[in-house]
């Protein structure tokens, strides 16, 4: 998946906006019209300025977590402004192309960005921390990535809110059944 990187400029609007998920209250910051955060810790939120719902990208914020609340796979992704290490970028990129209602492991995850970098190997914990860095939750689905035997492990809202997400997408009863199929239809 190729993105263009933007380069954040000074004088764009920092905003900040507390919005309400299925897993509780969620920050999200917004520089300029595209969603920088979407995290747990409500007090993230120092330094920006009060934004609105009516606003971009938080009005696409909203459209999305409607849509994702009421259990239907969002259609459109807001704008994003993910900054982090290329490797990081590279994964998150990876986890966007995961579905709404599908999961993989940490290992698949790896050895998709393993085929995509042409490197010889890769480490599963190398992809598991990048992964545990992802700034925008929930959007960028971090949560949709278990353990090799489906086990709920490495989620920075914790464990009970990742198995309420993979509930709510009908994935957990899969993955505690033993019937778990973890996604591998990449697209390269």
């Amino acid at each position: 998946m190729s993105r263009k990187v933007v380069n954040v400029v000074d004088s764009e609007p920092r905003l900040a906006l507390i919005v309400n998920t299925i897993v509780g209250p969620m920050v999200a910051l917004a520089v300029g019209e595209r969603l920088a955060v979407l995290d747990f810790d409500l007090g993230r939120q120092v330094g920006f300025e009060e934004g609105s719902i009516r606003r971009e990208p938080f009005k696409s914020l909203k459209n999305w977590l409607d849509s994702y609340g009421a259990r239907r796979p969002p259609q459109k992704t807001p704008k994003l402004e993910l900054v982090g290490t290329p490797f990081q970028e590279i994964v998150w990129a990876s986890l966007l192309e995961i579905p709404y209602g599908r999961a993989t492991t940490y290992g698949g995850l790896a050895e998709r960005i393993r085929v995509q970098l042409g490197r010889p190997a890769m480490s599963a914990q190398a992809v598991g921390q990048a992964v545990r860095r992802n700034p925008v939750a929930l959007v960028v689905p971090c949560h949709r990535v278990v353990g090799r035997c489906g086990e709920l492990i490495g989620y920075a809202g914790g464990v009970d809110r990742k198995a309420t997400l993979l509930r709510h997408e009908g994935l957990l009863e899969q993955i505690g059944s033993g019937r778990f199929a973890a996604f591998n239809g990449w697209r390269d």
